[in-house]
């Protein structure tokens, strides 16, 4: 019996050996793995290359480059207003113009815009207000001076009719007149004129610079002119002066 207890004691022992022989192998080769893991270099993720790398930008609007085809413009009478709209989002756009007549809304139109894209625009209006007014597309701003258009023959009706109310029309005033050239030619002073007729025995005379004699004399009598000029008063012609050719 004692031999049989002794000889299971020693099997005891012997299996604990094993196990922990084991355990420490086991713990050995974890170690091992760790050390090999640290050894080996590091990957860094880098984002996908479809990843996007920034924002889209919605479109974007602006409005430059706004111009009428002159400074001067006759009342009731078709000009041509202009302007530059540009795109500079990442994708196409629709700009809805307004354009505005000192703060009123006188043409609307859609403008479809591609991305990163400028686009002239233009149209053509007309202009009722007398005297200076704004146009405005958005931010961009332009000038006008809008005058009264006349006509020899109603002119000296108007003359004819109350002179007092005539003079307090159109004292001060610029006016662009349209007629026929009756005559061409210079005051006692040298100054170059153009008259046209008005029905009357008398005329409507445009009394022009020194320096207009050579565009006068490409002139003919009977030829259609309108020219813009400041009314200067009459005695028995009405006299305009500071005129200037706008077309012939």
């Amino acid at each position: 019996m004692r031999y049989m207890e002794q000889t299971r004691k020693k099997q005891w022992i012997k299996g604990i050996d094993n196990k922990w022989v084991i355990i420490s192998g086991v713990f050995i080769v974890l170690v091992a793995l760790g050390a090999i893991g640290n050894a080996l270099p590091k990957t860094t993720n880098y984002p996908s290359s479809s990843s996007p790398t920034s924002q889209t930008k919605p479109a974007t609007f602006s409005v430059s480059q706004m111009s009428t085809e002159g400074s001067y413009i006759a009342a009731n009478l078709d000009f041509t207003v202009s302007a530059t709209i540009s795109n500079s989002g990442d994708v196409a756009g629709t700009y809805n113009l307004e354009l505005k007549q000192d703060g009123k809304i006188v043409k609307v139109d859609q403008l479809n815009i591609p991305a990163h894209t400028s686009q002239l625009w233009s149209i053509k209006m007309k202009s009722t207000t007398i005297g200076e007014s704004t146009l405005s597309i958005g931010d961009a701003l332009t000038k006008i001076r809008t005058l009264m258009v006349v006509y020899p023959a109603d002119l000296r009706k108007e003359l004819d009719a109350n002179e007092i109310a005539f003079d307090n029309k159109y004292k001060d005033q610029m006016v662009f007149i349209i007629g026929k050239i009756d005559d061409i030619g210079k005051d006692i002073l040298g100054d170059p004129y153009i008259t046209l007729d008005d029905g009357s025995i008398f005329c409507t005379q445009c009394m022009f610079q020194k320096s207009d004699a050579n565009k006068l004399a490409t002139l003919s009598k009977g030829q259609a002119v309108a020219i813009r000029a400041n009314y200067s008063g009459h005695f028995g012609n009405i006299i305009f002066r500071n005129s200037v050719l706008v077309a012939t």
